[in-house]
């Protein structure tokens, strides 16, 4: 089964708050959640991929081994590139994000499943397609995550961090 993963990721340098949202679609069904990002995101990169990291882990979770494929449509390349094993530049800063990439690197090679990634430019008009309409649906989500410091989003990225842990 091939998941298709709309995912934003948001951050406020002056409050240090990051949120993460996604929209995954399969042919079971359609997933949409979104939260505040944990304390180690401190930057606009970093939480775009813990966004991504949340979306396969909620996909993983409600389709487990369904899942033979991921689309990830996402509007920051620098996210995308840690997905595909691009290049990517590392600082000390990095470290919890280059676990991240490690575990979702793993998680892709040990299940076997296929990686596509889709670049779609960000703050597009919707009336462009689906894809930036779907875009900008996930990055008004991000916004409201990072502006929510508690609730039902914090503690699922919670969740995901224990279970990437493992």
């Amino acid at each position: 089964m091939l998941v298709t993963i709309f995912s934003d990721g948001s951050y406020d340098f002056h409050r240090k708050a990051g949120g993460w949202a996604v929209w995954l679609e399969s042919e079971k069904g359609c997933l949409v959640h979104y939260g505040s990002c944990p304390e180690f995101v401190s930057c606009s990169n970093h939480a775009e991929l813990f966004a991504i990291h949340m979306g396969v882990t909620l996909a993983y979770r409600e389709w487990g081994d369904a899942i033979h494929s991921f689309l990830i449509r996402a509007d920051s390349e620098c996210a995308l590139r840690h997905v595909t094993k691009g290049p990517v530049q590392t600082r000390v800063r990095d470290r919890e994000m280059l676990k991240i990439r490690s575990w979702l690197l793993d998680v892709f090679r040990k299940c076997g499943v296929q990686v596509l990634t889709e670049h779609v430019k960000g703050h597009q008009s919707p009336s462009l397609g689906y894809a930036f309409a779907m875009n900008n649906k996930v990055d008004k989500m991000a916004a409201k995550g990072r502006k929510s410091m508690t609730g039902q989003g914090f503690i699922r990225a919670h969740e995901a961090l224990e279970i990437s842990s493992e």
